[in-house]
């Protein structure tokens, strides 16, 4: 269907037509709103408009002048791309520069540069905004620019749907949630059901409350939103019990190694899921303190690291250069082994 408004203004004798139309425009530019003009440099330095025309400060026929120092924002709010093209383009070759960035300030990423008489290839700002900056000198001026840009928003309502990794996880496991919404969503609103939120598009999740949860999405697309609900039931905890809980041992030679059988058991309703590898196990460094006062400490001193670095590395080296018996105590406070080289 399409519905034609015509406004008339009889104080401006001017007249406005234009039309909106609605149906199957997901997807496609949207030229909901009448384009209008804006000039650079002429006290509006930003719009939310979708489409329009932009022209440099001396508009569609006067030329631009000398020592401007411009910038101009476009930010629908919504838009997933904008589009600017040129018409024309005529800026002094050496001084007076035209830039795009992509992005709602200058930080964004530089998508034109340009000066000159070349009418430059239109540029696409994918963010959904498009920061536009001119400068000119005071040498020359030409008759500028004229460009039009129009973006693309939506213009139906999103269909949130998401898929879910695991219906049945394990008590405290990582779930992904994958964003399915169609209709160009850009907003997500998950609730987890266990008192646990987020706002990423492919959230992960770990559960620490056993049994059913309903999983709920609001997806946005500014036009509209829409809601879905998934299940999942997570698995009672674990118990987990480990003979011995403890083990000591002494070695006595440094090529020396020994074995300890070490026993995991669950006593829980939940299934166990255990992984004990060298890269998460537990650790404890040695902390040495080195006492370097009277030592030869660039051939000597340094020899006797390499030696210890030959059969051990894992440890934290304090240097102390002192004759004070007190100033050694307070450093040796926490420390497991003291180094007194020759």
């Amino acid at each position: 269907m399409k519905t034609v408004v015509n406004l008339i203004s009889v104080q401006s004798i001017a007249i406005l037509f234009f039309a909106l139309s609605f149906g199957s425009l997901y997807g496609q530019t949207n030229n909901v709103n009448p384009k209008s003009d804006y000039l650079m440099c002429s006290g509006t330095n930003a719009t939310t408009d979708i489409s329009g025309t932009f022209y440099d400060s001396g508009g569609e026929t006067g030329n631009y002048s000398n020592g401007e120092n411009c910038s101009f924002l476009i930010n629908p709010g919504c838009a997933f791309s904008i589009t600017m093209s040129f018409n024309s383009f005529q800026l002094e070759g050496c001084c007076d520069y035209f830039k795009v960035y992509d992005g709602s300030d200058n930080t964004g990423e530089l998508l034109l540069n340009t000066s000159g008489y070349t009418i430059p290839d239109p540029v696409v700002a994918n963010s959904g905004a498009m920061f536009i900056t001119f400068t000119s000198d005071g040498s020359a001026i030409y008759s500028g620019w004229e460009a039009v840009w129009t973006s693309v928003v939506p213009t139906t309502p999103p269909i949130a749907n998401f898929s879910i990794s695991n219906t049945t996880p394990l008590f405290n496991s990582e779930v992904q949630f994958t964003d399915l919404t169609t209709n160009y969503p850009n907003g997500w609103d998950w609730d987890f059901g266990d008192g646990h939120s987020s706002n990423l598009q492919n959230p992960v999740h770990a559960f620490q409350q056993a049994g059913l949860h309903t999983i709920t999405l609001i997806s946005d697309n500014c036009f509209s939103t829409d809601t879905v609900s998934h299940e999942l039931t997570v698995s009672e905890p674990p118990v987990i019990v480990i003979s011995p809980s403890s083990i000591i041992e002494t070695i006595t030679d440094c090529n020396d190694s020994i074995s300890t059988p070490l026993t995991i058991s669950n006593n829980g309703n939940g299934p166990l899921e255990f992984n004990l590898t060298a890269s998460n196990a537990i650790k404890n460094t040695v902390e040495l303190l080195a006492l370097t006062y009277g030592v030869d400490y660039y051939e000597e001193y340094q020899n006797t690291l390499n030696a210890i670095n030959q059969h051990f590395t894992d440890y934290n080296l304090t240097e102390i250069n002192t004759t004070s018996p007190t100033v050694l105590a307070n450093e040796l406070d926490g420390k497991q082994v003291l180094l007194v080289a020759e």
